[in-house]
């Protein structure tokens, strides 16, 4: 069964005050240029620069993750994406963020967490047919590793054994409110018959509104018929 792996490269342009904005926005834009180029050290160096600066800045946090996914080293792209979760502007890009935290675990095969990411990903933005897909795909994972061990974290896939002792990784990826200061509340943590449960409801909704429309397609023969969905 394929799944999806989904990367975006964040560039945007970013009005702030006028000297120090535009130094932000040299280096952001320098930094993505690297990424182009596939030059991805020196577009590393930028990022730094940057959250020197400004730590909180999303682009560059976030920009940083996706390198790291994209040079295979999982470990450092769950951790910037974590910090990128407290500060995403807006839930749609929290949502990609917790999408993407969940594409690392899978590709090490730690089913649990990657349905615990994926489950985020769609209470920030139920319309992200990626993390449904995936969903789906590390829920089928877990179920099929439960069945051939029946203890996975005993010596199973779904153990994460190149787990450093100290997973900065996790610290606030799970908050989906964002920052809230020094002691940020963790979000409650969906098990694997939650998850599966919110998809069943998020594929229920879907089915109605699919119902609805061909009733009102039946009505009034004028109206425009609804697309094929990518799913």
């Amino acid at each position: 069964m394929m799944h999806f792996i989904q990367l975006y490269i964040l560039i945007v342009v970013l009005f702030v005050s006028p000297f120090h904005a535009n130094y932000i926005k040299r280096l952001l834009f320098e930094g993505n240029k690297a990424i182009v180029s596939k030059d991805y050290a020196l577009a590393l160096e930028y990022y730094e620069e940057v959250l020197k600066q400004e730590p909180d800045n999303f682009l560059a946090q976030y920009n940083k993750g996706s390198i790291f996914y994209t040079t295979n080293k999982y470990w450092q792209a769950a951790e910037a994406w974590a910090k990128a979760s407290y500060t995403a502007p807006d839930a749609a890009q929290k949502s990609i963020v917790f999408y993407n935290l969940g594409n690392t675990y899978l590709q090490r095969e730690n089913w649990t967490k990657s349905i615990q990411h994926y489950s985020s990903a769609l209470k920030q933005n139920p319309d992200n047919v990626y993390a449904k897909y995936n969903l789906s795909y590390a829920l089928l994972k877990k179920k099929q590793d439960e069945q051939t061990n029946p203890q996975p974290n005993s010596g199973g896939k779904d153990g994460d054994k190149e787990q450093p002792k100290d997973d900065k990784a996790d610290k606030g990826a799970n908050n989906d409110k964002g920052d809230q200061g020094d002691k940020p509340q963790p979000e409650q943590q969906l098990g694997a018959d939650e998850a599966e449960q919110m998809l069943d409801a998020l594929q229920q909704q879907e089915d109605e509104i699919r119902r609805r429309l061909y009733r009102m397609n039946q009505k009034d023969p004028n109206l425009k018929k609804e697309s094929e969905t990518p799913w």
